[in-house]
């Protein structure tokens, strides 16, 4: 049943429909919610889409049902999550965050260690790695309460550095320099030039083996630490 409700709705995606049907989707939401067993892997693999239909199809979920999609999602087993994938884990929380579902610091902790961990075991590589990193950073910035970790900080420096050096497009390169801002992680003037010229959608990249690597840099101040 959980599938066959899931398909529905994502079949209804980008169509227009009535008040009427969103609130008999919302429910049929909620009913095949409610009788789902936990550890169903259909659950975890039903989450995402059926929080990112909620402002796609301006379905309107209960607090407790959206409660329930958000602690699946953040109780997702780390196989399924790499099934998953940063992009599919990120646009949920985005979605989450667009129908203001309150996100505490404790759970965006939890979804900054599971963004993080996601993002570095996928196999992607170049500009699609980068692009992936964008998105988590995006998420994460929605969540009023969140504090990034020291990790998280100096990954983001080690990405600004790796944009500087490799093909990034205009919106990645101004969500590095817009989480830098907001975090105080403070990059070196080269690769702040370089990602300001990219974001006007007119820098180069610079040659491999510039400066600014991270070369031992003690973590950025304010940062949370782990554990």
């Amino acid at each position: 049943m959980l599938v066959q409700v899931l398909k529905y709705v994502q079949g209804l995606c980008g169509k227009l429909i009535s008040d009427q049907q969103r609130t008999q989707l919302a429910a049929a939401v909620e009913e095949v919610l409610a009788t789902a067993l936990p550890d169903e892997q259909e659950l975890y693999r039903s989450a995402p889409p059926f929080v990112r239909s909620a402002p796609r199809l301006g379905l309107r979920f209960t607090p407790g049902c959206l409660e329930k999609l958000h602690q699946v999602l953040l109780s997702t087993p780390p196989m399924m999550a790499m099934e998953l994938g940063t992009a599919d884990l990120a646009f949920s929380l985005i979605c989450l965050r667009k129908i203001r579902h309150p996100i505490s610091r404790d759970e965006a902790d939890r979804w900054e260690d599971m963004l993080l961990t996601v993002w570095r075991a996928a196999p992607r590589r170049g500009r699609e790695k980068l692009s992936d990193f964008s998105l988590l950073l995006g998420a994460l910035l929605m969540v009023p309460d969140y504090i990034p970790s020291e990790d998280l900080q100096l990954q983001l420096l080690d990405v600004a550095v790796q944009a500087r050096t490799g093909a990034v497009d205009d919106k990645t390169a101004r969500r590095l320099i817009e989480a830098a801002g907001a975090w105080s992680v403070a990059l070196p003037a080269d690769v702040a030039q370089q990602l300001s010229e990219q974001a006007a959608g007119k820098g180069r990249p610079a040659a491999p083996g510039g400066r600014g690597g991270r070369g031992g840099r003690p973590p950025p101040a304010g940062g949370r630490r782990r554990g």
